[in-house]
C-alpha cells in the first residue's frame, strides 16, 4: 500500500513538474497574449470534461463493480461526442474561439474525456502502475508534440492545439490498447440500467467539480488574453504549493478512513490542520519574497509583473489549503455532501461579485479577480471551519490551542 502510494506520489510530481515546463515553454515563445489564450483552451476542455463526465466519469471506479465495462465505455464514448460539440460551439458563440480552432476544439475536448475513462477504468480495476503510466505518457507526449511543433512548424496558438491533438490522440490510442486487455467478468445488463446509473452518479459527482470551477475559473473567461496570461502563470505557481497541503491530506484521510474512534479522528485533523498551516505558511512566504526578476527569466519580459498576483492570491490560497483538511476530513467520515456547502458558497459569492461588478461598471482587471478568488476561498474555509466546530460540538478556544511538540513528532 505505501509503496503504491509513494510511486503515485512521484508520478504526480513528475506530472506537475512537465506541465510546469510547458507553462514556461508556451509564456517564453507565445507571450502573455498566446500564454492567456492557450489557458482559455484548458478552461473550455476541463468545461466540456464535466459535460462529459455526467455520465459516469470518476463514478465509474463504483460502476464496475455491477456493469460490464465495454458498455460503460461505449455509452461514455457516444455521449461525450455531443457533449464536446455542445461545449466547444457555446464558447464559439461566446466569441472565446474562432471558426479555425471549433474542430481541433470539439476533438480535442472528446479525446480529453475519453483518457480521462480509460485512467478511471485501470484505476477501477485496481491496476495503479497503468494509471500512473497514462498519466505521465500524457504529460510526456504534450510537451514533446509541443517543442516540435513549435520548433519545426511555427510557435502559435493553432499549432498548440495540433500539438495536443497528436499528444492527446496516441494517449487515447495507448489507454485504448491497456483497457481492451482486460476481462469483461460482469454480467450483462440492459443498455438502458447502464444509462440510467450512469446519469445518476455521474451528474451528482459532478456537480461539487462545476461549482470548483466556476468560483475559480470565472475570470479566466473574463480576463483579457494579454493579463490572463500574467494572471494564468500567478494562479499556476500558488497553486503548484498545495501540493503540501494535499500530500498531508491524503495521509489525514487514509488513517481517518480507518480509524473508528471519533476522537482520534478529530485529534488527526486538528494535528494536519496545523502541520499543513505551518509548512503552507513557509512556502508561500518563500514564494512571496522572490524576487521579479526570477518571472522574467522564467516566463519572459512580458511576464515581468507576475509577483503582483502571486502575491495578492497568497493568503487565500492559505485559507483554501486549510480548508483542504476540512473537506478530507469530512469525505473521510462519509460525510461527502458537505463539501458542497462551502463550494456553493464560493460559487454564489463569484458569479454575485463579478455581477455586481458589471453593474457598478468596474472594469474586470487582474487585482479585481484576485480578489474576489481570495475573498471566494475565504468563504470556503470560514463555512467549512463553522460546520467542522458545528458537527464536532467544539469550541473555537480549544481549536486554537497548539498541539505539542510531542504529538507532532509522534505523527510525523
Amino acid at each position: 500500500m505505501f509503496k503504491s502510494a509513494g510511486i503515485t506520489f512521484v508520478s504526480k510530481l513528475v506530472v506537475a513538474i512537465i506541465n510546469f515546463g510547458i507553462i514556461i515553454l508556451l509564456s517564453q515563445l507565445l507571450g502573455t497574449q498566446g500564454k492567456g489564450q492557450c489557458s482559455l483552451y484548458l478552461v473550455i476542455f476541463s468545461t466540456a470534461l464535466i459535460a462529459c463526465e455526467c455520465i459516469s466519469g470518476a463514478t465509474v471506479v463504483y460502476l464496475l463493480s455491477k456493469f460490464s465495462y465495454r458498455k460503460i465505455l461505449t455509452v461514455f464514448y457516444i455521449w461525450s461526442i455531443p457533449a464536446s460539440c455542445v461545449v466547444g460551439f457555446l464558447f464559439y458563440i461566446l466569441g472565446k474561439i474562432n471558426a479555425s480552432e471549433l474542430l481541433y476544439i470539439v476533438v480535442i475536448c472528446w479525446l480529453n474525456a475519453v483518457v480521462s475513462i480509460h485512467q478511471m477504468i485501470v484505476l477501477g480495476k485496481q491496476r495503479m502502475d497503468l494509471f500512473n503510466l497514462l498519466n505521465i505518457v500524457q504529460a510526456v507526449f504534450s510537451i514533446l508534440s509541443i517543442w516540435i511543433c513549435f520548433k519545426y512548424i511555427d510557435a502559435s496558438t493553432l499549432h498548440y492545439l495540433q500539438a495536443l491533438l497528436i499528444a492527446w490522440g496516441a494517449t487515447f490510442l495507448i489507454g485504448l490498447l491497456l483497457v481492451f486487455r482486460f476481462k469483461d467478468d460482469k454480467p450483462d445488463t440492459s443498455w438502458s440500467l447502464v444509462i440510467k446509473e450512469g446519469f445518476k452518479s455521474g451528474i451528482a459527482n459532478q456537480a461539487g467539480t462545476l461549482m470548483h470551477l466556476a468560483y475559480t475559473r470565472t475570470g479566466y473567461i473574463l480576463l483579457p488574453a494579454t493579463e490572463l496570461g500574467i494572471f494564468s502563470n500567478a494562479v499556476s505557481l500558488c497553486e503548484a504549493s498545495l501540493l503540501v497541503s494535499s500530500s498531508i491530506s491524503t495521509v489525514q484521510y487514509s488513517k481517518i478512513v480507518n480509524e473508528k474512534d471519533k476522537v482520534a479522528q478529530t485529534k488527526l485533523t486538528h494535528q494536519c490542520f496545523w502541520t499543513s498551516a505551518l509548512l503552507m505558511f513557509i512556502a508561500l512566504v518563500v514564494l512571496c519574497l522572490l524576487p521579479d526578476g526570477l518571472y522574467t527569466w522564467l516566463f519572459g519580459p512580458q511576464f515581468n509583473e507576475v509577483a503582483i498576483p502571486v502575491r495578492m492570491l497568497a493568503p487565500g490560497i492559505f485559507l483554501f489549503s486549510c480548508y483542504i483538511t476540512f473537506s478530507y476530513f469530512f469525505s473521510g467520515t462519509g460525510r461527502f455532501h458537505i463539501n458542497n456547502y462551502p463550494a456553493l458558497a464560493a460559487m454564489l459569492f463569484t458569479l454575485i461579485s463579478y455581477g455586481g461588478a458589471a453593474i457598478i461598471g468596474i472594469p474586470i482587471s487582474i487585482p479585481l479577480v484576485a480578489v474576489i478568488l481570495v475573498f471566494s476561498y475565504a468563504t470556503m474555509f470560514i463555512m467549512s471551519f463553522m460546520l467542522f466546530l458545528s458537527i464536532e460540538k467544539m469550541t473555537l478556544k480549544t481549536w486554537m490551542h497548539l498541539p505539542s511538540r510531542k504529538s507532532l513528532k509522534e505523527w510525523l
